[in-house]
């Protein structure tokens, strides 16, 4: 394999680890260890394509990083890329992920010939003061496992087909594909535990995985991600994908809400929550309980009975740094929110017929014991009319899924689907649907875009008189009809987006006064007192940061 990395200026590439710096177990102990070794142990040999490449920020600026940049980066200055199967991947260092914002690595080659490219970010391994320790070496060798096409130990079940789980539901692997944060044993926990213990190996399933796959099932470009990472295929089943054995919680729940029925092409929006019960007290949860983070899945069966469990564009490693972001439900907050969107992920369209769905959720806790939501009945109506049809089919294609999902990119290779939403626009602006696509085209218009090019760091600056545009039209449609336009969840989501964007023009009158209209808005709608409570959390935290941002102190 040859590896092709480029990495910010500033920014150091990891370069070895000396295993003497803490005990291991015997044997592993007084090693100088490096990526190399890590994958000549394991069969493969890693070879540098040249030296690293710094790219030059004459900006000044320090921003993050995008999974739609990282991608638009990789094929304009990857030099090596190609969209078909090769044993090339390219390596970036950068400071830190706009996706994840504890991730310290990602593997975020998802579109086309996928597993071709990932990202270390070292903003995030100085935050744990990980630079030059074992958690950075974990780091590499943990995304190049995911660019072989290997799961995560607690995800193995999810792969296609699933591949079997090792001790206490794959929480109690010693291998660089676990999280050390979530080692489990059964018998000993935590990162401590795991670095005592750990051989700095993969398990004998990923061995065999690494030696013996079918070419296509390993070499970068080939297979998709998660598909034919196993030797073995038994038949899944929805039961298998949700519960793979361990127990469940007793002191909380997990429910989907949010809307029920959609037009053709809609994009499909879910929230979470999950609360306690109180027959445990007070419970400490991960903080991030959605799909793109690391301890919640979503199966979902369509009109024909096919299951399929809902895989994101990129899911960021954020769990194998020391800690993992948590938060303590007690009686006066007995719940955390997430909302996803489902339209579309690594798997491509989820909802793309009409028809009744089935959705189940199921959340693993900190201590390995699971929560299961009651499974949700989804509708994708029929298209009523020519303009539904032609609403509908500019909405579902691959790229539009992307943008919807990215909320817009500026990246070429999605410049199909940027035609397709602006078409949508041009012919069908009055259909309540196109809310969506100016959504993607105001959210990307607000912000910047930065991708690699000659070797330097370009970045498109914030178009806000285009962002306001079409951010406000979108919500304009939407509050004048609640069964039209963006669902709630989105149209809330809009609505905090639009604040931002004026307060980054400076203008925090306008700002203050949209987070204002958030309010009012669902107040009006009489939702129910628990929604609107978490509605006036969500505008007083986006206040409090538009005006420390703006170098003012927010109200006590």
């Amino acid at each position: 394999m040859e590896l092709e990395t480029d990495a910010l200026a500033g920014e150091a590439v990891f370069q070895s680890y000396d295993t003497s710096r803490h005990q291991g177990p015997r044997g592993y102990r007084n090693r100088l260890a490096t990526v190399a070794s890590a994958y000549a142990e394991a069969g493969i040999e890693l070879k540098n394509a040249g030296q690293v490449n710094a790219v030059a920020n004459t900006s000044g600026d320090d921003l993050a990083w995008s999974v739609a940049e990282l991608h638009a980066a990789m094929t304009a200055n990857f030099s090596l890329h190609r969209d078909a199967e090769q044993w090339r991947v390219w390596t970036f260092v950068a400071n830190r992920s706009s996706d994840a914002h504890d991730a310290a690595g990602l593997m975020f080659d998802f579109f086309g010939s996928q597993r071709q490219g990932m990202a270390i970010f070292n903003s995030n391994l100085r935050d744990t003061q990980s630079i030059g320790g074992a958690f950075e070496l974990f780091t590499y060798v943990h995304e190049l496992g995911h660019v072989f096409n290997l799961y995560h130990s607690f995800h193995k079940s999810l792969s296609t087909p699933p591949a079997p789980l090792g001790p206490n539901n794959g929480y109690g692997d010693l291998s660089w594909m676990n999280y050390p944060s979530s080692y489990d044993s059964g018998v000993r926990a935590g990162a401590g535990h795991f670095w005592q213990d750990f051989p700095y190996a993969f398990t004998d399933d990923e061995l065999r995985h690494l030696r013996h796959a079918f070419h296509r099932h390993i070499v970068p470009g080939g297979s998709d991600f998660g598909g034919n990472s196993a030797l073995i295929n038994p038949a899944p089943s929805p039961e298998a994908l949700v519960l793979p054995g361990a127990p469940e919680d007793p002191g909380l729940t997990l429910s989907l809400g949010g809307k029920q029925v959609f037009g053709y092409g809609e994009p499909v929006m879910a929230e979470l929550r999950l609360s306690r019960t109180g027959v445990r007290g007070d419970v400490t949860v991960a903080a991030a309980i959605g799909p793109k983070g690391e301890r919640t899945t979503i199966v979902i069966t369509d009109p024909y009975g096919r299951t399929r469990a809902f895989r994101p564009i990129a899911r960021a490693c954020t769990g194998h740094g020391p800690e993992e972001r948590t938060v303590t439900l007690t009686e006066a907050a007995p719940a955390v929110y997430e909302t996803a969107y489902l339209g579309y992920g690594s798997d491509g369209l989820y909802f793309a017929e009409p028809g009744a769905y089935r959705v189940t959720a199921v959340h693993t806790g900190l201590d390995g014991a699971r929560t299961v939501s009651p499974t949700r009945t989804l509708r994708v109506r029929t298209p009523l009319d020519r303009a539904d049809q032609e609403v509908g089919e500019l909405l579902t294609g691959d790229d539009q899924g992307t943008l919807l999902a990215f909320l817009g990119s500026d990246a070429p290779h999605l410049t199909a689907g940027n035609d397709a939403l602006q078409e949508l626009i041009e012919r069908h602006g009055d259909h309540p649907l196109t809310a969506y696509a100016r959504l993607a085209r105001g959210a990307n218009a607000g912000r910047h875009f930065q991708t690699i090019g000659d070797g330097r760091l370009r970045i498109r600056r914030p178009d806000i008189t285009e962002s306001v545009t079409q951010l406000g039209e979108a919500i304009t449609t939407s509050r004048a009809d609640q069964d039209t336009g963006l669902d709630n969840l989105t149209l809330n989501a809009a609505l905090r987006r639009l604040a931002g964007v004026h307060a980054k023009a400076g203008d925090l009158e306008r700002a203050e006064a949209t987070l204002d209209t958030l309010v009012t808005h669902f107040h009006d709608q009489g939702v129910p007192a628990h929604v609107q409570q978490r509605i006036r959390q969500q505008a007083d935290t986006a206040r409090a940061r538009i005006r420390a941002t703006a170098g003012e102190q927010p109200d006590s």
